[in-house]
Order: structure tokens, then sequence, then C-alpha cells
């Protein structure tokens, strides 16, 4: 029996994509996304979060602050 594909199953998955303003993560949230996946894209509020979530049609942003010390 063999195992399908990664582009097999990922249409309509989700991928949650930690980083995903710039760098890797937008790039792993642009292919995620460019395979027919869901995207949440995970980083630190701004700027940079809300424009890059903007590129990727259908892909949701969500800004997190995590306190310093923690």
């Amino acid at each position: 029996m063999s195992t399908p594909s990664f582009a097999a199953i990922a249409p309509g998955k989700l991928a949650v994509v930690t980083g995903a303003a710039s760098g890797i993560g937008l790039a792993a949230a642009r292919a995620f996304a460019g395979r027919g996946m869901r995207v949440a894209m995970i980083d630190r509020p701004g700027d940079a979060l809300a424009s890059a979530a903007t590129s990727i049609p259908g892909a949701t942003a969500h800004g997190v602050d995590v306190a310093p010390g923690i």
C-alpha cells in the first residue's frame, strides 16, 4: 500500500505557520496556500504580518505578543 502524496492530502487542510511575517515562515505560508491549504499566519503584531497576510489569498493573520521574561 502506497502513502498518498502531500499534494493529494493538502487541499482544504489548515496550516498554522509561526514566524509567518517574513523569511522561511512567509515562504512556507505561500507554499501551503499554493497547494490549496488554508493558512493561519502567526507572528508578532504589526504591519509586516498584516502585509504578508494580505499577499496570500484566504490567509488569516494572528498577532501574538509575548511578554519578556515569560
